[in-house]
């Protein structure tokens, strides 16, 4: 895992951001604070648009016994690529117990769930539309991520931290 992952944007896109913040500023009749909500709400959904859902299985074969199965994924912490052997009675049962990945789409719900977090430090309205269906990955991808709102008149500033491992492979 790196210690960060800095995304830089082109320059043409930061400038049309800004834009839009002054925009909303003089003509929507937004302050400064709603206007860099505003901007976070947009880099937020963009984040989540370009971030990746893995597919519903690993790949699972079929030793030559039948009992025996090689699941391919990312396995332990920190997560790396390796083939592990379980025993099943069949290959459905080690592809439903073994091959199944149960938390995906977390890395895409982890960015949807800091705009809960920064709209209620900046007094926003809005959610980021997470339904109890998907309460338990919710409740990892709140812990995964925090951001740092910074409300200083012209200075406002919001920072978006993303602690999940994989998150630079997902983007």
């Amino acid at each position: 895992m790196s210690d960060a992952l800095t995304i830089e944007w082109p320059k043409k896109d930061v400038d049309a951001l800004f834009r839009a913040v002054d925009a909303a500023v003089k003509y929507l009749d937004y302050d400064i604070v709603k206007g860099v909500g505003a901007a976070a709400r947009s880099v937020i959904r963009s984040l989540g648009a370009s971030t990746r859902i893995s597919p519903k299985t690993r790949k699972v074969t079929a030793q030559s016994d039948g009992k025996h199965f090689d699941v391919e994924g990312y396995f332990g912490h920190p997560r790396t690529q390796k083939t592990i052997t379980v025993r099943a009675r069949s290959l459905a049962n080690a592809i439903k117990y073994h091959g199944t990945i149960h938390r995906r789409g977390l890395a895409k719900q982890s960015w949807r769930s800091l705009w809960d977090e920064i709209a209620s430090a900046l007094g926003a309205s809005g959610s980021s539309g997470i339904d109890s269906a998907a309460a338990d990955i919710s409740r990892i991808a709140k812990s995964a991520v925090h951001s740092e709102v910074k409300k200083d008149g012209i200075n406002t500033s919001v920072l978006l931290v993303n602690k999940l491992d994989y998150i630079e492979k997902a983007l």
